[in-house]
């Protein structure tokens, strides 16, 4: 009896582990997900940066005229 029980403790514990496992491994892909983002995100504004300062280069101009 002892026996059955102690195999069903094991493989709760097993189970539980790797439910832990999963989710730590789920957080790190969202973790790295959201940094990529990021990144890109910064990449995206510093390229455009020139863009939008010509803008206002043109945009006064024009307002000069």
């Amino acid at each position: 009896m002892y026996s059955s029980i102690n195999k069903r403790i094991k493989k709760q514990a097993a189970e539980d582990q790797m439910t832990i496992t999963a989710t730590k491994d789920q957080e790190s892909i969202q973790e790295t997900a959201h940094l990529v983002n990021r990144t890109a995100n910064s990449k995206h504004l510093e390229q455009s940066k020139p863009q939008v300062k010509a803008q206002k280069t043109i945009t006064t101009r024009l307002e000069d005229l």
